[in-house]
């Protein structure tokens, strides 16, 4: 098991001081939460940028937490598939294995 950092458990930083914290603390991994790192990525920061951070702290990407309310359909499926194809690519940017659903 790797201990990975939970993004609630530091609900109100955002993901840079999540990883800081993480590294301080002894944690190996990020556990991300969808609006953080949109809320990241939307604030001109690039994934790049953010996946040397945690390579210099020693630290990987565990899971991305995202993909809330998946078992809609009609209009709504058409968005929820939209963000699963932006999600699935944020994964593979932080080379994450896991995106939780």
């Amino acid at each position: 098991m790797i201990p990975t950092l939970h993004s609630v458990s530091v609900n109100h930083c955002n993901v840079v001081t999540q990883a800081r914290i993480a590294k301080e603390t002894g944690y190996q991994s990020l556990e991300f939460l969808y609006d953080k790192l949109l809320r990241y990525i939307d604030n001109g920061r690039s994934l790049s940028e953010l996946r040397k951070l945690i390579a210099n702290y020693g630290l990987t990407t565990s899971v991305f937490n995202g993909l809330v309310g998946i078992g809609q359909y009609g209009e709504n499926r058409a968005k929820m598939l939209d963000r699963a194809r932006r999600y699935t690519q944020i994964c593979t940017e932080l080379e994450c294995p896991t995106m939780q659903i």
